[in-house]
């Protein structure tokens, strides 16, 4: 098993209180000379919900995932992977635990995969709070990027960014 490098890790979300939506546009870079499969394990947050799983199969051309019962789910994934075609497998195995696969990764090439997830969060004393888990262990992502809108009835002082003093927010008409 080897680690792929984060070349691109790309987040939007959008808060409309009680639910928050999170898209993750990610890509894997394979340093090797040889094709990889890709496996990447990551946590939800508690109570969240995958609501998309896609990859591009070429630069242009994005499948888009379904959801089928996990046996199934994997005996396709193999039979794809057995007729050399794009296959990726998204499987839920534990409470917020999903474990990702995805193949091929061409030698010296990126690998893009879409998620994105919904996640209900809760008024705690009248204030509602999210976070977002950006922690790795991975090498440096080459191209991150973060973005964020808040469709909320609340007066914008109101909004912050726990620990991240330089972040500002700017309210617009759109």
């Amino acid at each position: 098993t080897f680690r792929l490098n984060v070349a691109r890790y790309h987040v939007h979300v959008v808060l409309q209180p009680p639910v928050a939506l999170v898209q993750i546009d990610q890509s894997f870079y394979n340093p090797f000379a040889r094709q990889q499969e890709g496996t990447f394990l990551f946590n939800l947050p508690p109570r969240a919900s995958v609501s998309r799983f896609a990859m591009y199969v070429s630069r242009t051309d994005l499948i888009e995932g379904e959801v089928v019962e996990r046996k199934r789910a994997s005996n396709i994934y193999e039979s794809i992977v057995r007729a050399r075609r794009d296959p990726a497998i998204l499987e839920q195995i534990g409470d917020n635990l999903f474990k990702m696969r995805v193949f091929p990764i061409f030698a010296k090439d990126t690998k893009r995969i879409l998620l994105d997830y919904t996640v209900p969060f809760v008024a705690d004393d009248g204030r509602y709070r999210f976070k977002l888990p950006l922690m790795s262990d991975l090498e440096p992502i080459w191209d991150f990027r973060l973005s964020s809108v808040i469709h909320s009835a609340k007066a914008l002082d109101t909004v912050a960014a726990a620990g991240w003093p330089d972040v500002s927010f700017e309210r617009r008409e759109d």
